[in-house]
Parts: C-alpha cells; structure tokens; sequence
C-alpha cells in the first residue's frame, strides 16, 4: 500500500462542487481508498512538486475555515454556515471560490497530476474510472446562425468539441466550477475555455436552438454573432456575414524620440487602418449596412506577416523601443545629433531595396 495525496472534486452542502485534496491509500490495482482530507500539514505534502504544492495552497484557501475567516465573525463552521446570508454566498463566496478552482484547474491541467470525481462524500474508494480527463487542447466552439426563408426568425446553434470528440450538451448536467471563465465537467471530461462564460453553453442543455426574432437582426449580428466570431468558429446560412482577405501595407517614417535622436515608427496596416497593438491573430470585423440589410464582414491579422515585418528590422540592425518604435543601435549610442543623422542616412542607403516593402520615402531624412 502506498500512501498518497490526489486531488477530488465533490460536492460540498453550501458553495456546489469544490476541489478538494485527499490523502489516500493506493493498493496494487490502483484503488485509492481515502483516509482523510489533505492540506500542506499532511506528510505526503514534502513528496509533491511545485505545482502540487501551490495547488494544495490554493484548496487550503477555499477551507469551510478560511472562508469563515474572510466572510463571518462566528467561531465555528456549523455556526458559519447557519448564519451566512444567501447573497454572500452568491456575490461573494461563489465567486471567490471560482477563482481559486480556476488557478487550481490551470495546474492540474499543466501537470500530470489526476483528479478524481468523487460522486457523494459517503464514497470512500476511488478507481480508474473515477478521474477525469484532461484534453490535450482547448475545446473547440462551433456556433451556428441561419436565417431560413420565409421565416421571421434568426435560428442559432451550438456544438462544443473535445479533443476533436463533438459532445452533445443537450439534456446533460453539467458539473460547472467556474462561471466566468467556462469550466465544467461532462461525463468526466474536463471543459476549459478562458474568456468564455458559463451563460454560453447554459440554453443548449435544455434546448437544441435559440430563435431570436428577426426585428432583432441588426442589433443581435452587432453584438451577440460579432462577439461570437470573435471567440469561435462560426458559420451561417442566409446571413450576410462574409470573410474577407484585406490588404496588407507595412509603413515605415522618420521619427524623433525624447533626446531628439531619428528613429523609425512602424505602422502595420489592413485595408488602410492601422493595427496599434502588438503581433496577434485575432479577428477584426466591420458591422455596415448593405442594400441587403446589416451585414458583417471580417478577416483574421497575419500574425506571421507581422512578425515578419518587425523581425526584418530587427535583423538589419535595428532595436525595439515598443512594439512599433526602432532604433539604431550606433545611433542609441551617439551623442552628437549630426553623427546620428550620418548614421541613419547609411542605414537608409544600404537597406534601400528593403525599405521599399514598407513604403518608406528615403528622402524623408
């Protein structure tokens, strides 16, 4: 027999399932027969690796104890949980609990170590298939939105994905350990989807679509559809929502920075509008009004293109001052203001033919 600590997840009277440590005792087929509650006082706690110990660290933190600590003056827990009012519970103690298993779920998922679904407290063994599985990457949401003739409505749908598994959620209970972010468990399979929110998925496990009226059409695609294609993948049927390949323009300009050194100012451009932040490979969509009703069009930045645009400065001896400000290394360095002007107009020549792909004016200086 070996003696162990795991992590479980069961249902507590007050705050709905909870991440609990247990201490337990593994026989040779792999039955864990549990013998107590774990916490950083428990002697296995020295046999586990870093990411173990926070995540006992953080259960400790979500204690019947330490949240009497944080939201009632009673000095024991059946006193605590008699008195708490339900709006605490709601507005505070849920909430504060959720977070925590949301750092919690963050570790298990970058470890190997497994958590088990501990149906009822009266449950003293844990087996095999008790543990819940952990996706090898982030489920997929697919939403839906047709328009069908003749109808006076927006029909919208949702399918969720696990590892490439598509997963009904109809007439299913979910076990749901965070709201905000979306993390629930389904017939012990871990969801996990940051930024996305547990009100997502809520309707479709009593129902197999939403109907929203089509008097609603304009507001509903600038909104909820644009938010949705923003975060998954959609598709649509009798809608305009339409994805488009932009025009891609890499600019480059003299500047000065606050010593009054020249530099250069890197604007990254699709269909003519500059993108201000960093490389990334989100999605950008115009709402517009065409003679066929409102309509939405979009298309994803090129994240590569991006890095690509920036790295090629980089390599010609440039450095980064932010995201989109370069300079000179010799020029960073030198003091006299003619000196650093010599040294950008020799840069300028020999990286002419380069500079022609960012619409640079090499008479600019």
């Amino acid at each position: 027999m070996i003696e162990k600590i795991v992590i479980s997840l069961s249902k507590h009277p007050m705050w709905g399932y909870v991440i609990q440590p247990l201490l337990v005792s593994e026989n040779e087929y792999g039955m864990n027969a549990i013998l107590e509650f774990a916490d950083s006082h428990t002697a296995q706690y020295g046999d586990l690796n870093e990411a173990g110990k926070q995540l006992i660290l953080l259960a400790e933190s979500i204690s019947d104890a330490q949240l009497m600590l944080l939201y009632s003056k009673e000095k024991n827990i059946a006193a605590f949980h008699k008195k708490v009012k339900p709006e605490i519970v709601e507005k505070s103690i849920k909430p504060y609990i959720e977070t925590k298993q949301e750092a919690m779920i963050q570790l298990i998922e970058a470890s190997d170590m497994p958590i088990y679904l501990r149906e009822k407290v009266t449950v003293r063994h844990l087996y095999a298939s008790d543990q819940i599985l952990i996706p090898t990457k982030t489920p997929t949401v697919y939403c839906h939105f047709a328009k069908p003739e003749e109808e006076s409505y927006i029909r919208y749908t949702l399918q969720i994905t696990w590892d490439e598994e598509a997963i009904e959620l109809i007439h299913q209970t979910p076990i749901i350990l965070s709201h905000s972010p979306a993390i629930f468990i389904l017939d012990h399979k871990l969801f996990h989807l940051p930024g996305v929110e547990m009100k997502r998925f809520t309707p479709f496990f009593s129902k197999n679509q939403i109907e929203v009226p089509l008097s609603y059409e304009k507001t509903y695609l600038n909104t909820f559809v644009r938010n949705c294609l923003e975060q998954h993948v959609v598709s649509t049927d009798g809608m305009n929502v339409q994805r488009i390949e932009a025009e891609k323009q890499a600019h480059l300009e003299i500047d000065l920075d606050e010593e009054k050194r020249p530099m250069l100012r890197l604007s990254l451009r699709y269909n003519g509008n500059e993108i201000c932040d960093g490389p990334g490979t989100d999605k950008i969509i115009e709402c517009y009004d065409a003679e066929t009703g409102p309509a939405l069009q979009w298309f994803e930045r090129d994240a590569e293109w991006e890095k690509n645009a920036i790295g090629r400065l980089l390599r010609s001896g440039m450095e980064k001052i932010d995201e989109r400000t370069f300079i000179h290394k010799k020029v960073r360095n030198e003091k006299l203001v003619a000196k650093q002007v010599k040294l950008m107009k020799e840069w300028i020549k020999i990286h002419e033919e380069m500079l022609q792909d960012y619409q640079f004016n090499v008479e600019t200086l």
